[in-house]
């Protein structure tokens, strides 16, 4: 899994703390669980690989291509 954290550019810095990529070059063999904590921070999302599915406690979700995000209270 390859992870890389960009700042922005310097006229979005007041509005933007970072970007950052999370990327899997190689075929999944089993499933890759990934776990978000609790953030403050909102979040755009954007997907140019395979869909993917988020699991909570309640239910399982098919992500779409992109979506925001707002603050999240618990882990997902």
């Amino acid at each position: 899994m390859y992870y890389q954290k960009h700042k922005p550019a310097p006229h979005l810095a007041p509005f933007v703390e970072c970007y950052f990529m999370w990327e899997k070059a190689d075929p999944l063999i089993y499933p890759l669980c990934i776990e978000s904590p609790p953030t403050g921070f909102a979040s755009m999302v954007f997907t140019y690989g395979d869909p993917y599915l988020i699991h909570t406690e309640k239910q399982t979700t098919l992500v779409p291509a992109s979506f925001l995000t707002g603050q999240a209270t618990r882990l997902y």
